[in-house]
């Protein structure tokens, strides 16, 4: 939900540019200007209605092609209508983002990012270093007067996370978020790796709470048993309940 607010911000950008063609340097200066810096845009081309560009974080970590197209019309009553486009062959990049006043609606949107942008989210004295790919699926999903509807579904694979000398292994990392009240609430699980994964996420803007079990695996490196353990007391069986609280920024 936050990645597709970020774009949608850039495509708002893309609008008060206000030319017919997308100059790179106007566009990024914007869209840093608006997600203070977080964000930047590069190799744009193409026309305000129909572009492509590149999004990615300002110490280039990551990178992620993008294509859009914008509905005239709907600009013309005030409304941000914009389609997601396949980017190059394979591309399972596609759905329609719809702005309005008081909220937003996504239909049919399916968009792949790395997850080093997930990274970039999060307070920067525990920023690990994430491997891997996020696959964000939303059939349908509807904010409207801070109340959302629908469902977001995530798959993280070759999930692998990083922190000093710890690195686990995740395999593919699954996440179902549904809208209750004014939060969203998923369930987390995994396949394969040498940690398992089991618990609940929460995400209620700004405020993220992750709350899981981890289980290691037999062959689980030397360094994460060590890791688990400083987070909390393993049970009979290894396992280690933690729960983390942050705000993304």
């Amino acid at each position: 939900m936050r990645r597709a607010a970020l774009f949608l911000v850039f495509l708002v950008a893309l609008v008060v540019a206000g030319a017919a063609f997308v100059p790179t340097a106007i566009v990024d200066g914007r869209l840093a200007a608006l997600t203070d810096g977080t964000l930047h845009l590069t190799d744009a081309s193409g026309t305000l209605w129909r572009g492509s560009g590149t999004l990615g974080d300002a110490a280039g970590t990551w990178r992620a092609p993008l294509a859009w197209r914008l509905d005239p019309a709907a600009a013309l009553r005030g409304t941000l209508h914009v389609t997601l486009l396949p980017v190059g062959p394979g591309s399972t990049t596609r759905g329609t983002l719809v702005v309005h006043d008081g909220g937003f609606a996504a239909t049919d949107v399916s968009i792949d990012l790395p997850a080093a942008a997930l990274a970039a989210l999060l307070p920067p004295r525990t920023t690990p270093t994430l491997g891997g790919t996020l696959a964000l699926a939303a059939p349908t999903l509807a904010v409207t007067g801070g109340v959302a509807q629908g469902s977001l579904d995530v798959r993280w694979s070759g999930a692998r996370i990083v922190l000093t000398d710890v690195v686990a292994d995740l395999g593919t990392v699954h996440l179902a978020m549904a809208p209750q009240g004014q939060a969203l609430v998923g369930a987390l699980s995994n396949d394969g790796g040498n940690l398992r994964v089991e618990g609940t996420l929460t995400y209620r803007a700004p405020a993220l709470a992750v709350d899981a079990t981890l289980t290691p695996a037999p062959d689980v490196p030397a360094a994460v048993t060590r890791a688990l353990a400083a987070a909390g007391t393993p049970d009979a069986n290894g396992r280690v309940r933690v729960a983390w609280r942050g705000n993304l920024r």
